[in-house]
């Protein structure tokens, strides 16, 4: 890790990398509304990640200077090994072919229960902190990713609203306790799947 120019570097040549954002969309009745979303990218040795803050988050293939939409079409999946979690308010709809489950009342507004849909995009539809706002990003290890999963559904992520002047709440994820470990624990599965790589401790 280095300071060089006042932009921070950090090189990462394993684990994973964990950001929790909010992905921009305007095709809800023509309204900008920011849905809660969380990204976990697999380090691969042999494709160390490099992050760098200057400002602004950005994490990129050591060394790569290519444009970020090269690096998206870039054949081998491991130089951007991603997928992005949404957390889907009711009346947006993913594409067709997108793998989601839904949680029955997982989505609230005040007086009105709503069922959530969870989403799992591939890594090559959006590139980790950049089609949204991120300003908290992890590294870490196998073991720890259902934790970090507990504790961003714990803190109830928000579906906002800008209209250019003002921020507007138009609801959020709210699982009871123990719908919100299930809930967690389908999602982390999901991702040990995804990955190939172990995650919950078996005995």
């Amino acid at each position: 890790m280095t300071w060089v120019d006042g932009v921070y570097r950090q090189v990462y040549n394993d684990g994973f990398l964990f950001t929790k954002s909010h992905l921009y969309v305007s095709d809800i009745a023509s309204r900008n509304i920011q849905i809660p979303m969380l990204q976990l990218m697999k380090v691969h040795p042999e494709n160390p990640i490099e992050f760098s803050y200057a400002g602004r988050i950005s994490v990129k293939p050591y060394g790569d200077k290519r444009l970020i939409g090269d690096i998206q079409k870039d054949p081998n999946k491991k130089i951007h090994d991603c997928v992005s979690i949404l957390f889907c308010p009711p009346n947006y709809k993913l594409r067709n072919g997108v793998e989601n489950f839904v949680v029955e009342n997982g989505y609230k507004l005040p007086g009105k229960n709503y069922d959530l849909t969870i989403g799992y995009l591939e890594g090559d539809e959006i590139y980790i902190c950049w089609a949204g706002t991120s300003n908290l990003i992890s590294h870490l290890e196998p073991p720890i990713i259902p934790f970090h999963i507990i504790d961003s559904l714990l803190s109830k992520p928000e579906v906002i609203h800008h209209n250019c002047k003002s921020f507007e709440v138009l609801g959020k994820v709210d699982l009871e306790n123990n719908i919100l470990i299930q809930t967690a624990n389908i999602i982390a599965t999901r991702l040990e799947e995804r990955f190939h790589t172990k995650i919950f401790i078996r005995r």
